[in-house]
């Protein structure tokens, strides 16, 4: 076996760079990263698509908050809820008012349950994704990539072993 690494050494000089079997290995491993770098950029559009979401979410959610302080606000001054002003029979409406126009902005500014609202829109995402696209159709979509790499990985490494072993068979034939 060494004789034939040495007898290879002197064919080629040693150089095996552009080798049949070398360039194969680099197809090969190009592919696999070019898969790989679809699959890494497909999940980080998919966050980046989440992220964008939750932060539209987050501000409709704010915006509806301080429209819902302001409405509180402007109920209680339209009611006269102050204290030494306050009709009995709006003593409660009046409670819930004041409480809601008291609401702390800056805590709801700063995303108050906005782990909850990544969940949420993370399942929204994710039913508008699968909704339209039947169990066949996805196990068709994934079976058709995983047969595409697995056909090319193989493809190549069968055609490196054809190649190795012809290369066995003309040295040992010389």
């Amino acid at each position: 076996m060494v004789e034939l690494i040495e007898d290879d050494e002197r064919r080629h000089g040693g150089n095996r760079v552009l080798e049949p079997d070398v360039l194969a290995g680099y197809v090969q491993l190009a592919f696999d990263a070019t898969v790989l770098a679809l699959v890494i950029a497909m999940v980080v559009k998919f966050a980046l698509v989440v992220q964008d979401d939750v932060r539209c979410k987050v501000q409709e959610r704010l915006a509806a908050n301080l429209r819902s302080v302001a409405d509180c606000k402007r109920s209680y001054e339209l009611n006269e809820c102050l204290p030494g002003m306050r009709v009995p029979a709006l003593e409660e409406s009046c409670d819930k008012w004041l409480h809601c126009m008291n609401e702390d902005v800056e805590q709801l500014k700063h995303g108050s349950g906005s782990g909850a609202l990544w969940a949420k829109t993370m399942g929204e995402i994710l039913n508008s994704f699968v909704e339209p696209i039947s169990i066949r159709s996805a196990f068709l979509m994934l079976f058709v990539v995983c047969a595409i790499v697995l056909v090319t990985n193989v493809a190549i490494g069968s055609y490196r072993v054809y190649y190795y072993n012809g290369s066995l068979r003309q040295a040992s034939q010389q």
